[in-house]
């Protein structure tokens, strides 16, 4: 969301601010996000001749946003959270006890201890108290898990990797191999700024919103084992095939982001157990192949070039091979009844 210049002196009109103003008080208002949602921000300022709302302020996980130039005198610091829709129903936010008036769209509000517009409602704000940190006053909002904020940046990557389909593994906010692969992956995908990781979430959430995840090609285990797959897509002329993908029993997975409408996508695939090892059906791996040879590794990998793969410390593989169709919606399942 967007927060125009003029909502400054808006704000400071709508609570009648006095102008005498503690120094302290007159320093910036930042909102800082250490949780792992990213989340629309309503603030409320309470003076003693009424209160005044603002809004909203969409703050990413991991980052702080100046939301106020100086501060207004303001008796209490209120703040409404709102976590985007695309997270279906995250953990329910401090109920708070003041209610205060907003609205749907960008807003600001005098006299929002009530509402007197039409689609104006009341919602529950918390009271919080700021701290001074580099001549600045900052307000933050976190989750139970506590992160630091390169952490709450890494765990809200982590959510929205695996809400557009990636394997990013634990939502934890450590940046381990799968976190940085799977990151990887989306960035070539969407060719996004690697290094601009406000960039790669607010692309993420762009991708999720549009439901652009919804048409990527999906992989679906319909056996009783937990399948192993690696994929190759085109990358200009060349196939970069990438790996390892893992789906357990009845469910699907959506490691790409991109459709690959009307393009060629190969596959391969086999069963593993628990620690990742194949699972053998008389004394054969159970695996799903094709003619395509190209060339992978044992650990997670992203490979374009598939000469002597055996002679660079790789293995050819046999991959099948599937034209998407224009609409880029493709279920490649794997099956009890198809694999080799």
């Amino acid at each position: 969301m967007k927060m125009a210049m003029r909502s400054l002196t808006a704000l400071a009109l709508a609570i009648g601010m006095s102008g005498v103003v503690a120094a302290e008080e007159r320093l910036p208002l930042d909102l800082c996000n250490l949780s792992s949602y990213a989340a629309d921000i309503a603030i409320g300022l309470e003076v003693s001749t009424g209160a005044a709302t603002q809004g909203w302020f969409r703050v990413l996980p991991g980052e702080c946003r100046e939301v106020l130039q100086e501060g207004l005198g303001a008796k209490r610091h209120l703040l409404h959270v709102r976590p985007l829709d695309l997270y279906g129903t995250p953990p329910r936010t401090e109920a708070g006890a003041i209610r205060l008036c907003v609205r749907d769209a960008d807003f600001v509000i005098a006299g929002a201890t009530e509402c007197a517009r039409e689609g104006q409602f009341m919602a529950e704000f918390v009271v919080v108290d700021p701290i001074v940190a580099n001549d600045r006053r900052q307000v933050a909002i976190d989750e139970a898990a506590g992160f630091e904020r390169a952490e709450a940046r890494t765990a809200g990557l982590q959510r929205l990797l695996g809400l557009a389909g990636y394997d990013a593994g634990a939502v934890d906010g450590v940046k381990g191999s799968r976190t940085a692969s799977a990151i990887s992956t989306f960035v070539d995908d969407a060719g996004v700024d690697r290094s601009d990781t406000l960039a790669i979430m607010v692309a993420l959430i762009e991708r999720i919103s549009t439901g652009q995840v919804d048409s990527a090609p999906k992989f679906c285990n319909e056996t009783l084992n937990r399948v192993m797959f690696a994929v190759g897509v085109p990358i200009g002329k060349a196939v970069e095939t990438r790996g390892w993908y893992q789906v357990s029993p009845g469910n699907c997975a959506r490691p790409l982001a991109t459709t690959l409408a009307g393009q060629t996508l190969h596959v391969f695939a086999e069963a593993v157990d628990s620690a990742g090892a194949a699972i053998l059906a008389r004394g054969v791996p159970i695996a799903w192949t094709g003619e395509k040879a190209l060339c992978t590794k044992n650990l997670e990998f992203r490979i374009r070039t598939h000469a002597n793969c055996e002679a660079r410390g790789l293995t050819t593989r046999g991959f099948r091979t599937f034209t998407v169709p224009d609409t880029g919606a493709i279920i490649i399942p794997f099956q009890d009844e198809d694999h080799d």
